[in-house]
């Protein structure tokens, strides 16, 4: 009998407080609309490729080894990325539309080893670019490459590296091959369409709580002025 009445109570309660659970519908109402219009984004990947010198020369500070070659591929990729406005987009080897990003670029250093124990052993930087026109997405890929392809031509100018010593750079593949991803809307619609039901059934509830809080202070304070004026009366 018990349970039958806190089951009624309940449904009362979340029927007097209809109008807060229909005010978060109405909230999450245009981000549900939103999420059913999404439409897909376009992506591209390009590999900006270190190459050795063909031979050693004096005054050379950078060695012929790969690992150097590696080395010198990360600083100009810092270089890079240095004055970029955007922050740094850590995929942990996701491509970069899957991560849920539909503007936006990544520059960095293939990792071919694991979470724990990253290896670093192509000097290669590797350029991803997702937006929703594909317009956009090859302007930006061939700007970041020629921002990489500089920044290493002028470091070694700052360097005083010779000609016949420089380290050269090539793009793999030579033009972006861009791909387009569909979005998923009705994944996104029923997570938020759930998401907004235990939102308002939560407002609601919490709303009643409030309001029964303030009932039963309201009464105790009545029975405290009450219980002193019956104490004044007897006096």
């Amino acid at each position: 009998m018990r349970d039958q009445k806190r089951s009624k109570t309940s449904r009362w309660a979340f029927l007097r407080s209809w109008p807060v659970a229909l005010a978060v519908l109405g909230i999450m109402t245009p981000f549900i609309y939103q999420a059913s219009e999404a439409t897909g984004v376009y992506w591209t990947k390009m590999d900006v490729v270190f190459l050795p010198p063909p031979g050693a020369a004096a005054g050379n500070p950078l060695r012929l080894d790969s690992q150097d070659i590696v080395q010198y591929a990360a600083l100009i990729q810092r270089l890079a990325i240095r004055d970029d406005n955007q922050p740094v987009q850590e995929t942990n080897g996701a491509t970069l539309y899957g991560t849920g990003i539909r503007d936006g670029h990544s520059v960095y250093l293939p990792n071919s080893g694991g979470q724990w124990q990253p290896s670093f052993d192509r000097a290669v930087v590797s350029i991803e670019v997702v937006a929703e026109t594909p317009e956009k997405v090859a302007t930006v890929t061939a700007e970041l490459a020629t921002k990489i392809e500089n920044a290493s031509q002028e470091q070694q100018d700052r360097m005083g590296i010779s000609e016949k010593a420089l380290i050269t750079t090539d793009l793999s593949p030579t033009a972006p091959s861009i791909s387009y991803h569909p979005a998923k809307p009705k994944f996104a619609v029923g997570a938020l369409v759930l998401l907004a039901l235990g939102l308002a059934g939560g407002a609601s509830s919490g709303a009643e709580r409030l309001t029964e809080w303030l009932r039963n202070r309201r009464r105790e304070r009545m029975q405290s002025l009450h219980q002193i004026d019956t104490r004044v009366s007897l006096r």
